[in-house]
C-alpha cells in the first residue's frame, strides 16, 4: 500500500479542507498528516526534524497543501531531497514549488 505524507502547517491541519483532501488521498493510500500525529514544545526542534526526516523518508509520495509556510515548504525541500514523489495542492505556488512538483 501507498504511503502518503500529507505537509500542512498545524493551523490548518484540521481544517475542512485539509479533511476533504486527506479523505481523497486515503482513496489511494495509507494517509499520515504529520502536523496532526505530533507535538513538539519549544526546545525539541532537533527531534521534531529528526522525525518529520523519518516520516517523509518511509513515505512514498508527498501532498503539500494549505498555504505556504517555512515548515511546509523545510517538508518540500526534505522530500525533493530523498527523491520522493512531490505533488503540489495550494491556490498560490512559487516558481520554486512549481519546480519540485513530479
Amino acid at each position: 500500500m501507498v504511503k502518503i505524507f500529507i505537509a500542512v502547517k498545524r493551523e490548518l491541519a484540521f481544517s475542512p479542507k485539509t479533511e476533504e483532501i486527506v479523505r481523497k488521498w486515503e482513496q489511494k493510500g495509507t494517509v499520515m498528516v504529520f502536523a496532526r500525529q505530533y507535538s513538539f514544545k519549544k526546545g525539541q526542534e532537533k527531534e521534531m526534524m529528526q522525525k518529520v526526516r523519518k516520516e517523509i523518508a518511509d513515505c512514498d509520495t508527498m501532498v503539500a497543501i494549505g498555504d505556504n509556510s517555512i515548515g511546509v515548504g523545510i517538508e518540500i525541500g526534505i522530500a525533493y531531497a530523498l527523491g520522493k514523489k512531490i505533488i503540489i495542492e495550494m491556490e498560490e505556488v512559487s516558481a520554486t514549488l512549481k519546480g519540485v512538483e513530479s
